[in-house]
């Protein structure tokens, strides 16, 4: 059981095992509006739960659930590091989350994942949507560590002749021989040349001034 944690002992290790095999028994129990007499009398409540339930659960992709697992589990981590209660999520517990995971020196990305692990764990446990609009200091936390992480960062390294040729190796995979050529034509242009992609390509279809890259004359 985690320090100050108000949740039963057997709702935690369900969550640790994926999000989707909550067990409905673990929620708090709800008032049901269905009644139970007349022709609804035999109306198998537990089987639609369990329908419920398994629609809850495809909300997500099963990638999703999968990063929700690690961002839930990480998450669990720190709460028992920090002894502090991990449900229901207090804006001091992400603000400090945040800070957590900034100095683990994870990306914005997944930072913002991992937030949002523990909005669908709470509401899997019945806990209600922690709402972000009501933690303004949490929204101007994860702004300041996006802002961050765009300082921070890497410039590229340029393409140095042994990564030429191993691009030239993926390429010659291709099942278009033309394709290929192309890639290493234009590849071996900027590397002899100087050039950044940019110059020679089109970034995409739209949004982009392409007569800027036409020759004149």
């Amino acid at each position: 059981m985690l320090s100050g944690c108000n949740l039963p002992q057997s709702t935690v290790p369900s969550l640790l095992t994926g999000a989707s095999s909550l067990q409905l028994s673990t929620l708090p129990p709800a008032r049901s509006s269905v009644p139970t007499t007349g022709s609804t009398a035999g109306l198998d409540v537990p089987r639609l739960e369990g329908i419920v339930q398994g629609l809850f659960s495809a909300g997500l992709a099963a990638s999703t659930q999968r990063t929700y697992r690690t961002g839930f589990n990480r998450y669990l981590k720190f709460a028992r590091a920090a002894t502090l209660t991990p449900f229901p999520v207090s804006k001091r517990s992400l603000c400090v989350f945040v800070g957590y995971l900034f100095e683990a020196k994870l990306a914005s990305q997944t930072v913002t994942w991992y937030l949002s692990a523990v909005r669908f764990s709470q509401i899997a446990l019945g806990l209600g949507n922690p709402k972000v609009d009501s933690m303004p200091r949490l929204e101007y936390v994860t702004r300041g560590l996006q802002k961050s992480a765009i300082q921070k960062k890497v410039p590229p390294l340029p393409i140095t002749p042994p990564i030429l040729r191993r691009l030239k190796l993926v390429w010659e995979r291709m099942s278009s021989q033309h394709d290929a050529l192309m890639l290493l034509a234009a590849a071996c242009i900027c590397f002899f040349g100087f050039l950044r992609s940019g110059e020679i390509v089109v970034p995409s279809e739209t949004g982009s001034d392409q007569s800027s890259h036409r020759p004149s004359g």
